[in-house]
């Protein structure tokens, strides 16, 4: 991840996992193996326990680079 996206990016994580959000969405930079960084849109929700506890996060991950080119 982007240095300058990493401290963001835990809040809204923690945001959405103490309820203070309802919907997971992040978008954030992530380096490619060639070094290269690719923007990202993160949306996902947490399965949780019955007490409501969160053990798991799913989602997806959509590579949003082109749309930012474009609105650029």
């Amino acid at each position: 991840m982007h240095p300058d996206d990493l401290r963001p990016s835990k809040e809204r994580v923690r945001a959405y996992l103490s309820g203070a959000t309802e919907i997971y969405e992040n978008v954030h930079r992530l380096r490619h193996k060639d070094g290269h960084y690719l923007w990202i849109m993160a949306r996902g929700r947490a399965l949780r326990t019955a007490a409501g506890r969160p053990y798991r996060m799913v989602g997806i991950h959509l590579d949003i680079a082109e749309q930012r080119r474009a609105r650029e």
